[in-house]
């Protein structure tokens, strides 16, 4: 096998992919190596897993900032009653977990 060097790499984008890297359970040569595979085959599947990691990872952050902010003088019944019944007609959704 081949070897490369990169020189120059700016250090946010080496930090994105070592994060990356950290989430995939890959090492930082492996991610790199499935990322330009994945840009090869003419997929964008890399990129997308990417923005749907970043768009969740942003909706768990916000979530955990709101943990335990919540202040309402309902019972939790009440509470989840009180959303269901304010939502809007739109498509039929199973809200049992």
């Amino acid at each position: 096998m081949s070897a490369i060097t990169l020189k120059n790499v700016p250090e946010d984008l080496v930090a994105g992919l070592k994060r990356r890297a950290a989430e995939s359970h890959r090492s930082l040569s492996g991610e790199i190596l499935f990322r330009l595979r994945k840009s090869l085959e003419g997929g964008d599947t890399g990129a997308k897993e990417g923005r749907l990691r970043d768009e969740s990872t942003g909706q768990a952050d916000a979530w955990e900032k709101l943990a335990g902010s919540w202040v309402s003088d309902l019972s939790v019944e009440e509470e989840i009653e009180a959303l269901y019944s304010a939502r809007s007609a739109g498509r039929d959704a199973d809200l049992s977990w």
